[in-house]
């Protein structure tokens, strides 16, 4: 559930006008907006069902599956195309930049040096400062590779803060939990390696 409380967020600041910079650092762009586009579906139609009993709504799979779009009810087609109209006004100030990272294509995993530029340009070309969202911590290439996991997490950590202090924006990260700690009360320790969050982040 991670991504699709970073998503809501997203959207809901986007949607306001704000221009939201999110680096999806796990799903691809078309798979984020399928999602807020079917949780859009629901916003209209909620619970209810078209005459043969199938749920209006439609499901993310639902928005990208294009092979079954001609089997679907006028209702549910409706739905989906009014979804897209509504959704149009948040994808004006969504900017998503997708996990992997190409550069003389060769892929790789991006680095917290990576975020930066790219955070960095965007402000440059656009002339505006977006919220930055980082989905999730866990997934940014080490900057060392011989450094342990903890130690990572703590440059990341620090070089997040140092983003939202130079570019005066929020940057609102997002760390898996550690599954030892699905059934004991949330703390701090229980995000997976998450070094000195707890100094860095708000």
């Amino acid at each position: 559930g991670k991504t699709a409380f970073m998503l809501q967020l997203a959207d809901q600041i986007a949607r306001q006008g704000q221009p939201v910079l999110y680096f999806s650092l796990e799903m691809d762009k078309k798979e984020l907006t399928a999602r807020s586009i079917a949780r859009t579906t629901y916003i209209q139609v909620g619970d209810k069902e078209d005459k043969k009993g199938y749920p209006i709504a439609s499901t993310t799979f639902d928005i990208l599956d294009n092979g079954k779009y001609d089997l679907y009810d006028k209702d549910k087609k409706d739905v989906i195309q009014t979804s897209i109209n509504i959704y149009d006004n948040t994808a004006k100030n969504m900017f998503i930049v997708s996990g992997r990272y190409k550069t003389k294509d060769i892929s790789r995993r991006m680095t917290i040096d990576d975020i930066e530029k790219i955070a960095k340009d965007f402000i440059q070309y656009k002339e505006i400062t977006p919220v930055i969202f980082i989905d999730y911590m866990q997934i940014i290439a080490p900057v060392d590779t011989k450094a342990t996991d903890k130690q990572s997490m703590d440059e990341i950590v620090d070089r997040l803060k140092q983003i939202s202090i130079d570019l005066d924006t929020p940057v609102i990260a997002i760390s898996s939990y550690n599954r030892d700690n699905y059934y004991e009360p949330a703390n701090v320790s229980a995000f997976k390696e998450s070094g000195s969050i707890e100094y860095g982040a708000d």
